[in-house]
């Protein structure tokens, strides 16, 4: 009886939620946003980013100070219009309202989903050509996962395809595809 009675206890014990603070923020668009990370929140929404605890209601708002207590702003830095400073050195291109490395996610993104979704096609075509181990049922469905594969992979293909077309129009270089 008390052997259960700790089991229960550990795994209850186990079992309570981990608590972390979730970020909420608004877009321009009026777009509400939410992460774990603040360091995911974007740095122009920062200051308006809200820490929600766990029943959804607002904890507390985050404040980011232009400089650290004690240090100045440095001699390189420009102030912004929010009296925020900031580094004026060497900033990412940007092609298309995005920078390089939004460019090479959603590429690197849509390849690997095209690949991925390929790969499965095949292994597909090659179950339902074992016709000898394979019930009239199986075989049916193989066949309809098969359809929506190959939709899927057009599917992809489309918006890899859109994707390509929009980076033309920015002038994203081909290394970055």
């Amino acid at each position: 009886m008390l052997k259960k009675l700790i089991v229960l206890l550990v795994m209850a014990s186990l079992a309570v939620p981990v608590q972390a603070a979730i970020y909420k923020w608004v877009d321009q668009r009026g777009t509400v946003y939410f992460t774990e990370d603040l360091g995911k929140v974007p740095p122009a929404f920062r200051k308006k980013a809200q820490v929600i605890n766990g029943e959804g209601e607002p904890a507390v708002e985050v404040i980011e100070s232009a400089a650290p207590e004690g240090k100045k702003p440095r001699k390189d830095a420009a102030p912004k219009e929010d009296g925020q400073t900031t580094k004026t050195d060497k900033k990412k291109p940007s092609y298309g309202g995005k920078d390089e490395d939004s460019w090479r996610n959603e590429f690197g993104r849509l390849k690997d989903e095209l690949r991925t979704n390929e790969e499965y096609l095949a292994e597909t075509r090659k179950r339902k050509e074992d016709t000898a181990n394979l019930s009239r049922r199986d075989y049916l469905s193989l066949q309809q996962t098969e359809k929506d594969v190959v939709s899927r992979i057009d599917s992809i293909k489309r918006k890899l395809q859109s994707l390509t077309e929009k980076a033309d129009k920015a002038g994203v270089p081909k290394e970055l595809r």
